[in-house]
């Protein structure tokens, strides 16, 4: 079954977690002790989407405990020098085995963004999708670009999912 995991700060924890929501995919990752985000404690993560309380109050845990228990992890990160994206990639690359991840430092071009989603899911074929990258400061408007983004590629992966199984029923495999 599709899921999103994602660590629930704003930007595009948050947007992945909305697109997922309007996709009608499972969302769930890990938080920070508290449900903290740069907006304050965000209760709402696990009543709303499901995600789980770390014991430790800093980013770091939660940020490799997701990119662990995913199959995948696409960024979005326009500014991706920030630290949040550097360790997100660390923990990618330090993973055994290694976590494939996608890059989207652009964000201006939707429709070249979700061609390069769909076919990384496609090419991974992910059951468990980890979203990470820029928080709402670093980026203002992550949030509701990064949900318009990953919706279309969600639904779109959803299709080529249900084609793909469809011709697999058919052909009695």
């Amino acid at each position: 079954m599709l899921s999103i995991n994602s660590g629930g700060q704003s930007g595009a924890d948050l947007a992945g977690l909305l697109a997922a929501e309007r996709c009608g995919i499972k969302t769930g990752g890990w938080a920070p002790k508290g449900y903290r985000t740069e907006k304050g404690k965000q209760f709402i993560l696990k009543t709303r989407f499901g995600l789980k309380e770390h014991s430790d109050w800093r980013y770091d845990p939660r940020t490799r405990l997701n990119v662990e228990e995913s199959d995948v992890t696409v960024i979005l990160s326009p500014i991706s020098n920030s630290s949040g994206t550097k360790l997100t990639i660390g923990a990618c690359n330090n993973t055994q085995p290694k976590k494939p991840y996608l890059l989207i430092s652009d964000v201006s071009n939707a429709e070249l963004c979700v061609e390069d989603i769909v076919n990384f899911l496609e090419q991974h074929k992910p059951n468990i999708i980890n979203i990470a990258g820029n928080r709402e400061t670093v980026y203002p408007g992550l949030t509701r670009i990064g949900r318009d983004i990953l919706s279309q590629a969600l639904e779109q992966y959803k299709t080529h999912l249900n084609k793909t199984k469809g011709s697999t029923d058919q052909s009695g495999v």
